[in-house]
């Protein structure tokens, strides 16, 4: 069961992505390839018969009634992972009575991740969105030209920002979160100030 932490002993990329989710949700899902529309963030703490606590990291309601879940994961997934997200969907869908569909935005090197667990006569399976798919390089280089042409960027390009150490590329992270913070700061002045916070929690995080 996966117990709540404080903001202290939170992770500060946790505490971005999280921000980030909750800020430019309705970027983030088209950015990943998630299809569908998101109506508003949805509850992610299910308590069941008051004996267990189960907070998931990010649920989403879509236009269609479905609900995405979504799990941020730095390792490989393993077996247990994959038992509490298969919990997490079954207590939220009992619990409101959706649909409950779980994306996996994993963060690690591994190129072939587990996505499937079968017991019994079920099997149970997971959506795994892989940063690594990414190349930074190119996202920081484009958004650079545009600002140099005097180009606002748009929210899910801030968001591009947000995520670019994470993703693959041969700048080196130095460079790449150097690079990333300058056009984040271009940008501050122009934007509304919650749209700043998972860009503030970026910059706490690479201080």
């Amino acid at each position: 069961m996966k117990k709540q932490k404080s903001n202290e002993s939170y992770p500060m990329e946790d505490r971005a992505l999280k921000e980030a989710a909750r800020f430019m949700g309705k970027e983030l899902l088209p950015l990943l390839g998630v299809e569908g529309s998101v109506r508003r963030v949805s509850p992610t703490e299910a308590i069941f018969l008051e004996v267990g606590d189960y907070l998931a990291d990010f649920n989403y309601e879509m236009v269609d009634g479905t609900w995405k879940h979504l799990e941020f994961e730095s390792d490989s997934l393993s077996e247990e992972d994959l038992r509490r997200f298969r919990a997490y969907e079954a207590v939220i869908s009992y619990k409101y009575g959706v649909e409950v569909t779980t994306y996996v935005l994993c963060t690690s090197n591994v190129k072939r991740l587990q996505t499937t667990l079968t017991q019994g006569m079920n099997t149970y399976r997971v959506e795994v969105l892989r940063m690594k798919d990414y190349n930074a390089d190119e996202i920081i280089l484009e958004l650079e030209e545009k600002q140099s042409a005097g180009t606002r960027l748009e929210r899910d390009e801030l968001l591009k920002v947000l995520l670019t150490s994470l993703m693959d590329g041969e700048l080196s992270q130095e460079a790449r979160i150097r690079r990333s913070l300058e056009i984040l700061k271009k940008e501050q002045e122009h934007v509304e100030q919650k749209q700043m916070v998972p860009c503030s929690l970026y910059y706490m995080r690479w201080r």
